[in-house]
Order: C-alpha cells, then sequence, then structure tokens
C-alpha cells in the first residue's frame, strides 16, 4: 500500500488523500515505512497522547519531587528541632502536583482554575500557619499576594484568551471575593502589616473599574438575558 506523510503533523495517512486530515497540507509519498504499518487501515492517524509527548519529563519531575522529600525528610532527622519542617515540604510538594491536576483537568475554563488554585493555596499556608504556631505571615503576606497574582492573571487571561463572556460574569465575581477577604484583614484588625492587603484592595478595584469600563455593556446584556430581566 502507498502511505502518505504529512511533514507538518508527522503522521501517516492510509487512504487517498491529497490533504492531510489534520492541517490540510499536501501530503507526500512515504511508502514502506515501519511507523505506517502500525496505523493499520484507519484514515485518521493515532494522536500522541499529552502523557506520551512529555513523559519523560513529567516522570524527571516526579523522581524530582520525591527526591526533595526524601532528603528533606533525611535532614529533618539529623538534625532535629522545634518542628518536624520535613512535613511541610512533602505538604507542599503534595499541593503543587494537586493544583496542576486540577489545571490539567480544568484547562477549557482558566478563571475557575485561577480560583481553586488560589483557594487551595489560601487554604494551605492557613494551616501551615496554624501548625507553626501562628505567627501571621499567611494573613500578611501570603493570601493577599495570592490574590494579586489571581488578579494579574485573570486579566492577562481576559485580554489574551478573548475570555467569552460567561466568562467574564465569573471573572467579576472572582474579582469581588478577591476584593472582599483583603478588606475582611483590614476591618478585623488582625493584620500585623497592613501594605500587602491595600496593594491587593486596590489592584481589585482598578482591575474591576478597567473591566466594567471597556465590557460592561456586555457584561450588562448577558446579567440581563441570564436572569430573563
Amino acid at each position: 500500500m502507498n502511505m502518505k506523510f504529512c511533514e507538518k503533523c508527522g503522521v501517516h495517512v492510509t487512504d487517498d488523500s491529497i490533504h492531510c486530515p489534520l492541517c490540510q497540507r499536501i501530503l507526500s509519498d512515504n511508502s514502506e515505512n515501519e511507523e505506517s504499518r502500525e496505523t493499520g487501515n484507519a484514515v485518521f492517524p493515532i494522536i500522541p497522547t499529552f502523557y506520551s509527548k512529555y513523559g519523560l519529563f513529567i516522570k524527571l519531575i516526579i523522581l524530582t519531587s520525591i527526591t526533595g522529600c526524601v532528603i528533606s525528610v533525611i535532614i529533618d532527622l539529623l538534625i532535629p528541632s522545634r518542628i518536624h519542617w520535613s512535613i511541610f515540604v512533602i505538604v507542599g510538594v503534595l499541593c503543587v502536583w494537586l493544583s496542576l491536576g486540577i489545571a490539567y483537568r480544568k484547562m477549557h475554563n482558566i478563571p475557575k482554575v485561577i480560583l481553586h488554585q488560589v483557594l487551595a493555596a489560601a487554604a494551605v499556608v492557613l494551616i501551615w500557619d496554624l501548625a507553626a504556631g501562628w505567627h501571621n505571615w499567611s494573613v500578611d503576606y501570603v493570601i493577599p499576594f495570592l490574590f494579586v497574582a489571581a488578579n494579574i492573571s485573570l486579566i492577562t487571561a481576559a485580554v489574551l484568551l478573548k475570555l467569552d463572556i460567561s466568562d467574564f460574569i465569573f471573572y467579576c465575581f472572582i474579582n469581588m471575593l478577591f476584593g472582599i477577604v483583603p478588606i475582611i484583614f483590614i476591618c478585623t484588625g488582625i493584620l500585623n502589616v497592613l501594605y500587602p492587603s491595600l496593594i491587593s484592595v486596590g489592584l481589585n478595584i482598578i482591575a474591576l473599574s478597567g473591566l466594567f469600563l471597556f465590557q460592561g455593556r456586555r457584561i450588562r446584556g448577558e446579567i440581563l438575558s441570564r436572569f430573563h430581566l
């Protein structure tokens, strides 16, 4: 059988097509190739999965994570301290992998991915701070700057990816949520350091103002449509 090959996609096609079924590029003849026999008589070639493409890299990262955790435990046992800090290293590594898993599964909805990541990270640092004796660093620095990073990520995603209007509404909700929490911190007086929360609130106000100035009509129309007003 005369097999054809797409140089751009790197796949083989077994029928009489002139153009690649994936990119529409003109196919070149490539008969008697070993890879072509693996595809059988399928018109569409088998597309490699994400893991098959980046499997080696993923395995190296997993091995590096395990190595870091093992080294941390060994050092923690050899040099005793008041707290077993290696537990926090292990929990941190597990949270990173959990966050990556969430991001991969929900890649189609960037705002939701960012929300899940921020909520998970905020919960981890709060538990970490409590377990270490509560030194206030979680609410003074980490959580406000998490909200700042989330706002910047959302703004970038909204501009570069041209999010759908439904995502804009969710984006508004996330911004308001991120803005309320630092205000609660300020009003309750639990903060020892004020400026990170002020930066977070200020950026939230700027982001919401820009969003409604440039997309206000679309957002208002979508809200009216969804609530049948």
